[in-house]
C-alpha cells in the first residue's frame, strides 16, 4: 500500500516539475499557430486558470483598434487590412475565442472558426458594402444599384438571395434590362419595343397575373368580347386597332357619316367611342359637347 503511495507521489512530483519547465511538453493540447509560437511556454500569457483563453489577454497584444493595420510589435503593417481593420473596430462585445481558435496548426487560417455576423454592432452590421464591395457582381443590375446588399441578400448566405424590387438604386420601370430574354414570344408581345416597360402590366410581386387595363382603352362586353383578333391584326402592332372587322359598313361609309355631321377627325374610333353604350355613341349629352370641342365642330352645324 505505502508502495503504491510513493508511486503516486512521485509521479505527482515529477509532473508538476514538467509542468513548471517545460508547459508546452507536458499539456501541449496542439501546434501553435505561426507567430505564437514563442509563446508555447508561457501559458499564462492566453490562458487563465479554471478560464481558459481570456479576451483580456488577447487584446493586451492585439489591440482592436489596431488590427489590420498595426503589428504587434507596434510597427505599421506593410500591407494593411482595411477590411480586417474595419471589422475589428465595429464588434459590439468583443470575446476573441468565438471566431479565433489555438493548437490547430501553424497556419493562421486554421485559426479561425466559422464568422458570424451577429457579433457586429448595429449600424455596421447593415452597411455590407464596407466589407464585401469588391465581391460586388460586375453585372449591370449590380453595377447600376446603390441599395445595400442586405436589400436582397442575408449573412447566413450569400447565394440565398431574395431580389427585392424596392430598395433605392432599382429602376423598376426598365424591366427589360434583366427580363428581355425572359420575354413572351406571342403577337402581343413581340410587338413592344425594346425597352418598353413591363410594369405597365405587371407588377414586381409576381409576373403572374398581369393588370393590363383595357378598359382604359375600349370597355368589352357582351357584344365585345375579349378576343383580340376581333380588333387586332395577328402580327401587328397590338397599338393599332380596327372597327371595320365586326361592324357592317366600311371606312368610306364611316367617312361619309362623320363628315355630315362635321367631324373630321374619327380614325381613332375609341376617341369617342370607348364601350356599346348607346348614349355614348350617339353623342348625346354632355359627351356630344365633349365630341364638339374635341372635333373642332362648330354650333349650329349638326342637321
Amino acid at each position: 500500500m505505502m508502495r503504491t503511495y510513493y508511486w503516486f507521489a512521485g509521479a505527482l512530483v515529477v509532473g508538476l516539475g514538467l509542468l513548471l519547465s517545460s508547459p508546452f511538453y507536458a499539456i501541449n493540447p496542439g501546434v501553435l499557430s505561426k507567430g505564437h509560437e514563442s509563446l508555447q511556454n508561457d501559458c499564462m500569457s492566453c490562458h487563465t486558470l479554471v478560464q481558459g483563453a481570456v479576451t483580456e489577454k488577447c487584446v493586451a497584444c492585439h489591440k482592436q483598434n489596431d488590427i489590420g493595420r498595426v503589428l504587434v510589435s507596434g510597427i505599421l503593417a506593410t500591407k494593411t487590412n482595411e477590411r480586417a481593420n474595419l471589422l475589428h473596430k465595429n464588434i459590439k462585445e468583443i470575446d476573441c475565442v468565438i471566431c479565433h481558435r489555438e493548437h490547430t496548426g501553424e497556419s493562421k487560417d486554421l485559426a479561425i472558426k466559422k464568422f458570424s455576423h451577429d457579433i457586429i454592432g448595429s449600424g455596421v452590421k447593415e452597411k455590407c458594402s464596407a466589407c464585401h464591395d469588391y465581391q460586388k457582381p460586375k453585372d449591370d443590375f449590380h453595377s447600376e444599384l446603390k441599395a445595400e446588399c442586405s436589400g436582397c441578400h442575408n449573412t447566413n448566405r450569400w447565394n440565398d438571395a431574395k431580389l427585392n424590387h424596392k430598395p433605392g438604386g432599382i429602376v423598376i420601370d426598365k424591366c427589360g434590362k434583366c427580363h428581355e430574354k425572359d420575354k413572351p414570344s406571342d403577337d402581343l408581345h413581340t410587338n413592344f419595343k425594346p425597352g418598353e416597360s413591363c410594369s405597365a402590366c405587371h407588377a414586381t410581386d409576381a409576373w403572374k397575373p398581369s393588370t393590363f387595363e383595357h378598359s382604359k382603352y375600349f370597355i368589352f362586353d357582351k357584344d365585345h368580347p375579349s378576343t383580340c383578333s376581333n380588333c387586332h391584326e395577328p402580327g401587328n402592332n397590338f397599338k393599332t386597332y380596327t372597327c371595320y372587322n365586326c361592324h357592317e359598313h366600311t371606312q368610306a361609309k364611316i367617312s361619309q357619316e362623320h363628315l355630315k355631321e362635321g367631324i373630321s377627325d374619327f380614325a381613332n374610333c375609341v376617341k369617342c367611342h370607348r364601350s356599346s353604350n348607346k348614349d355614348e355613341a350617339e353623342g348625346k349629352g354632355n359627351e356630344r359637347e365633349g365630341k364638339k370641342k374635341d372635333h373642332g365642330e362648330k354650333e349650329g352645324d349638326e342637321d
